[in-house]
């Protein structure tokens, strides 16, 4: 499977398989859990940490789906997105990675990272002990965090097996019970549903019951599963459906005997009132399992020539890239990559190259999947073919963004540049070279 984090760096906003991630980044996460209960504060006092456990308990007290109902899904996709979105101010390039429950999260036996140490997650007993060492739990006869952790990996459904159902219903039934699964074989806090927003961990859980959600949205020929008038099917329907109503508590208005929860509500009045078919519920979070169905819609050539006076790749001289398995042509009127020019073709959306349908990258369709990465080296690289052996060309610097469908990636574009030093000018032609390398550009 190809994995992204080999070709994507911090700040992508795309979560990924948080036992895959950098040894840095795992540090990184787990600091700003850390931070988020010691230097980040609600109006009332209240960490924003320990707010998770009562948004949690306060939303299933006032009747919400939180646990076996249409709501379920939804409802914790908005609490994962809110997470992510304060972690984020405490360090602003992570993102809420999730954990596969099909694998051991101490990876045993595998090139998975354990996830349980005291550089990330804390331990596997009573209490979890460092990092996590000083984060409560309001469970009767512990007053921190433990766990319980069962051998082996979780006995769970296949992720092929849950994606298998066509309709949300069903889907939902069999994500939920692998889910339950899940939190009982972490056990410990994270086994007792009302007590298990206290462990950081139980959000690399739900980021993947999201991930999970997110796959089923994006299969290919099912573009009706974004559609927030059919995605939940029979389940959705109904005008008293539990997914018209609003999500709470951040709503403000959880349900008859239940206090509402600050800030979501007087003196702090910060309501976001929404139902389950709002579009930022409905629109799924990028992820490393569904990026690869992306397709590339547009590319961005950009080539900086030298200022040599033998700089010249001449009128009859052919400049090419190539990308995700195939080449363009980079030519476009009026451009002879002369030297000291600076120009950017584009192929695909808004296009300005020379016979635009023959370098297209749309037609034939190119993935994202078919960018350079970890498992699928194959080159990204500017070549270039004299019109004869005696003319050189200096090459400055040379860009290639690649964006994707759907506003894919979230910070834009890929961007890949020359690799090695970009201050030396390169010289290619029949004497030196005809080709660079490009990489991705962090």
């Amino acid at each position: 499977m190809w994995r992204i984090q080999k070709l994507m760096t911090l700040g992508d906003g795309i979560r990924r398989n948080v036992a895959r991630i950098s040894p840095e980044e795992r540090m990184r996460l787990s600091d700003a859990f850390i931070k988020l209960d010691t230097t980040k504060f609600y109006p009332d006092g209240v960490s924003y940490w320990d707010k998770q456990e009562d948004i949690h308990k306060n939303a299933h007290a006032g009747g919400s789906d939180v646990h076996g109902g249409p709501a379920f899904i939804p409802w914790h996709r908005e609490i994962c997105n809110r997470l992510e979105v304060l972690l984020r101010e405490v360090d602003p390039e992570l993102s809420l990675h999730y954990w596969d429950w099909t694998t051991d999260p101490r990876g045993n036996g595998t090139d998975l990272a354990n996830l349980f140490t005291a550089d990330f997650m804390g331990g596997t007993g009573d209490p979890v002990g460092p990092p996590f060492q000083d984060f409560e739990s309001t469970e009767p006869g512990h007053t921190k965090i433990w766990r319980d952790v069962n051998s082996g990996a979780p006995g769970v459904e296949s992720d092929s097996t849950i994606l298998a159902h066509e309709e949300f219903q069903a889907f939902r039934v069999a994500v939920e019970s692998s889910h339950d699964t899940a939190h009982g074989y972490i056990g410990g806090s994270i086994g007792n549903q009302h007590f298990s927003f206290h462990d950081p961990f139980v959000f690399l859980l739900h980021s993947n019951v999201d991930r999970l959600w997110a796959m089923w949205q994006t299969a290919t020929g099912k573009s009706w599963r974004l559609d927030p008038n059919l995605t939940y099917g029979i389940e959705g329907s109904s005008s008293t459906s539990t997914l018209n109503t609003n999500v709470e508590p951040w709503a403000g208005d959880v349900g008859t005997g239940v206090t509402p929860l600050r800030p979501w509500t007087a003196p702090d009045n910060q309501q976001v009132v929404k139902t389950y078919k709002d579009p930022s519920i409905i629109a799924p979070p990028w992820y490393d399992t569904t990026l690869p169905m992306a397709h590339i819609t547009k590319i961005e050539f950009t080539i900086k020539t030298g200022n040599d006076q033998q700089a010249n790749a001449g009128a009859d001289s052919r400049v090419f890239c190539g990308i995700a398995g195939r080449e363009f042509r980079l030519e476009k009127a009026g451009v002879e990559f002369d030297r000291n020019t600076n120009e950017t073709i584009v192929a695909g959306n808004g296009t300005n190259i020379s016979n635009p349908a023959l370098n297209d990258p749309n037609n034939p369709e190119l993935l994202l999947d078919n960018l350079p990465n970890g498992t699928k080296p194959q080159p990204l690289y500017i070549r270039y073919v004299p019109s004869d052996q005696n003319k050189g060309w200096q090459l400055e610097n040379a860009t290639v963004k690649v964006f994707g469908q759907a506003g894919l990636p979230p910070s834009g574009f890929f961007e890949f540049k020359i690799i090695g030093d970009s201050s030396t000018n390169r010289w290619l032609g029949e004497k030196f070279g005809t080709a660079v390398w490009l990489a991705i550009f962090p």
